[in-house]
């Protein structure tokens, strides 16, 4: 596939328009890494664009522990978080690397 997807039609995506998983590398041996995305609302309040940061904290709590039950707490990690605020929506991303997808 050598091609991709504006954030006005990621999150326009009908089977998951909020919360995107994109693979990257995988491999039995040494895992894996995804990106995943999330997208939310933005407004704009006096010319700053705003959007809403607890919502994006929760989510990524509830990632978090969902992570940490199926894999245990040091056996995955995060890298590389972005955020791009275009309006509508902001889409808040970071990478997950999942090591050793055979022990699991």
């Amino acid at each position: 596939f050598n091609g991709y997807l504006s954030i006005v039609q990621e999150y326009k995506n009908e089977t998951n328009p909020h919360i995107t998983v994109a693979q990257g590398s995988w491999s039995i041996e040494n895992g894996g890494e995804y990106k995943i995305s999330l997208y939310t609302p933005t407004i704009v309040i006096k010319g700053k664009r705003i959007l809403n940061t607890r919502f994006v904290k929760d989510v990524a709590y509830k990632i978090v522990e969902a992570l940490n039950d199926e894999f245990g707490e040091d056996n995955w990690n995060t890298c590389n978080e972005e955020q791009k605020c275009w309006l509508p929506m902001s889409r808040n991303s970071f990478y997950l690397q999942i090591p050793n997808f055979e022990k699991y």
